[in-house]
């Protein structure tokens, strides 16, 4: 255990954070500087910036693909509950709206009701699961 004005790496994170700083961020250069070195290898950097390049479209297809998808399970019988903004009757999907006009994430929570078989049928509508 350690208390905050200890100092790790060779940074006293208490008193950089005093003085207006970040504490986290010097932790975090501190650290990665240490671990990765000053600079990124070329490679890496140019992976970074392919990724960043088509992150829009890929988050919006995510956040896309989680509303259709929690959309479907939102009137199954056998699906007591979902969780995501876009679901309607929402008391706070106006924020979401507000918020995030371009979509929210891809990340929600559904709850299934009753015996193991019919949400097994119920997945299997959504297009989810085997076959068979």
């Amino acid at each position: 255990m350690s208390d905050h004005s200890q100092p790790a790496l060779g940074v006293t994170f208490a008193d950089e954070y005093a003085h207006g700083g970040s504490g986290l961020l010097a932790y975090a250069r501190a650290k990665h500087v240490t671990d990765f070195g000053a600079t990124l290898p070329a490679a890496s950097a140019q992976q970074i910036l392919v990724g960043i390049e088509t992150l829009d479209l890929r988050m919006r297809k995510v956040s896309a693909d989680a509303a259709t998808l929690a959309g479907r399970l939102h009137g199954l019988p056998d699906v007591a509950r979902v969780e995501h903004p876009n679901i309607p009757g929402r008391p706070d999907a106006h924020l979401a709206d507000r918020d995030f006009p371009d979509g929210t994430a891809g990340v929600f929570s559904f709850e299934l009701d009753g015996e193991r078989p019919r949400p097994r049928r119920s997945a299997m509508r959504c297009g989810y699961g085997p076959s068979r």
